[in-house]
């Protein structure tokens, strides 16, 4: 058996290209999948973000609605039934020190709670009615008064406090 003669290496750089092209591959590769990670943070951050002010927003609206309900009508407590809005369901509880013969008759501190979270406020406010009719001079907005006129003639939201995520 005879031996063929190995031809002798050539040293060039004919090769190094498909090393720099794997490495170029590689490096795009992962800058590609880092950013695909990054941007999927960033979706699922927004939908959280959408569902918390979702649910904020209903609860600021559950406890309008409740102040607007208390101001024309005597009333110091809250029925207590959940206001639905987006789906999302609102308990909106309330307190009351009352001083007829004050301007400041009702002070109602609200708070607002998603249902079955009592203990977790999002929303708490504190109201002052003004009941006391400045063109009649008295007040006619009490539980023994069966058609008051003077209910709510004035109205302060004295605070406005808001826990996300509750408290």
């Amino acid at each position: 058996m005879t031996r063929r003669p190995r031809s002798p290496r050539v040293a060039d750089e004919s090769g190094a290209i498909l090393i720099l092209a794997l490495a170029f591959l590689l490096f795009v590769g992962l800058a590609v999948g880092a950013l695909a990670t990054w941007s999927a943070n960033d979706i699922r951050n927004v939908a959280n973000l959408k569902q918390a002010r979702g649910t904020l927003s209903a609860a600021e609206g559950a406890t309008q609605a409740q102040m607007s309900a208390m101001r024309y009508a005597y009333a110091t407590t809250c029925p207590g039934s959940p206001y639905t809005l987006d789906g999302t369901s609102i308990v909106v509880s309330c307190t009351a020190s009352v001083n007829p013969a004050s301007s400041a008759s009702r002070v109602i501190n609200f708070t607002a709670s998603p249902q079955g979270q009592a203990n977790t406020f999002l929303i708490a406010a504190q109201v002052t009615y003004d009941d006391f009719s400045s063109t009649f001079n008295k007040n006619d907005c009490l539980a023994s008064t069966p058609s008051p006129t003077s209910c709510g003639s004035g109205m302060t939201v004295n605070s406005w406090v808001i826990a996300p995520g509750g408290s």
